[in-house]
């Protein structure tokens, strides 16, 4: 692909998902934001003629590029981008714009993959400092949930573990009263309710009310939009959660055939079963044979040339190599 102005770079970001390729190439022609003066510069490309201040013209693009990234599950560039993107908009003064704060989330989103979950804490809480709309809010504190799950789920001891999904719960709670017809917000916050439930029987009463809650507003949405991802994964997670392990199974099975599924989905849905299993005090695989079995492929290699690099692994030869590389794994 070419991307040598703004109007390529703008074309490419709206006409759907891209390779990671791609991504990397429209990165590539950026022109970097430098650090603050007071920070000694990193070493980096030198600008030539070919590079398009995007980042600079459309925070659109900007906020498009940076979800890509996120889908892609490119986490370092995620974090790379956000953080130029960031800088730039702040000393611009738009920092709270709709785009800038879809920015940040997809910056705290990626944080925790490198362990950085106090990080993404305050980036999601500066998004609630913008003061959002009540849909963008709940999502913001949805996802600070999410860092608080996380951290209970790598927790050491059970005593760490329950201070962070107390803290979870508070967000989720706060999630489900902005959006109460939202399955997802309900599934987690009875999860939440009932990993902190112990012998609170009204903790329970009420995490188990809030996860058939989630299963009726699933099985509502499915009526009405047919079977999508989320409402299938919802139901799923209200199932499991209420005890009906067999039909959290056959639910869990059907992920496979749902149109817009993808690995990734998949593998965040498989991920999310341990720490339903946490909470209804089951063994953390207690769902694994209702995925696929994982097939995985560890290579190392060279990507094919970028523009204006050395000759190592031409463009030409990669219909070669792909035909070869068929016949060897077959």
């Amino acid at each position: 692909m070419a991307f040598d102005n703004l109007a390529d770079i703008e074309a490419a970001l709206q006409g759907g998902r891209l390779p990671v390729r791609a991504l990397h190439e429209i990165w590539e022609h950026r022109q970097p934001v430098p650090e603050p003066p007071t920070k000694k510069p990193a070493p980096g490309r030198i600008a030539d003629g070919r590079q398009v201040p995007w980042i600079q013209a459309d925070r659109v693009s900007a906020a498009r590029f940076s979800k890509q990234a996120l889908d892609a599950e490119e986490f370092l560039l995620v974090c790379d981008a956000a953080r130029e993107i960031l800088r730039h908009w702040e000393r611009e003064g738009q920092d709270d714009s709709l785009e800038l704060l879809r920015v940040r989330m997809h910056f705290a989103a990626a944080l925790p993959r490198f362990n950085y979950p106090q990080a993404a804490s305050r980036e999601l809480h500066n998004c609630l400092r913008a003061e959002p709309g009540t849909r963008l809010k709940a999502e913001i504190l949805q996802q600070l949930g999410e860092v608080q799950r996380e951290e209970a789920h790598r927790a050491s001891d059970r005593a760490t573990a329950l201070q962070a999904i107390e803290i979870a719960l508070k967000f989720y709670r706060q999630a489900r009263e902005l959006q109460p017809d939202s399955a997802e917000a309900c599934v987690w916050a009875a999860a939440t309710m009932l990993y902190v439930a112990g012998e609170h029987s009204s903790r329970r009463t009420e995490g188990l009310d809030c996860a058939r809650q989630a299963l009726e507003l699933a099985t509502a949405r499915a009526d009405l939009e047919g079977s999508r991802f989320a409402t299938v994964l919802a139901r799923a997670e209200a199932l499991a959660l209420l005890g009906k392990e067999d039909e959290a199974a056959k639910a869990y099975e059907a992920l496979g055939n749902v149109p817009d599924r993808s690995i990734s989905a998949l593998a965040a849905a498989r991920y999310r079963t341990r720490f339903i299993a946490d909470a209804i005090d089951k063994p953390r695989d207690f769902l694994r044979s209702a995925f696929p079995p994982l097939q995985l492929i560890v290579f190392s290699g060279h990507i094919p040339d970028l523009p204006d690099q050395p000759v190592r692994f031409p463009l030409s030869v990669v219909a070669q190599v792909r035909t070869e590389l068929i016949a060897r794994l077959q």
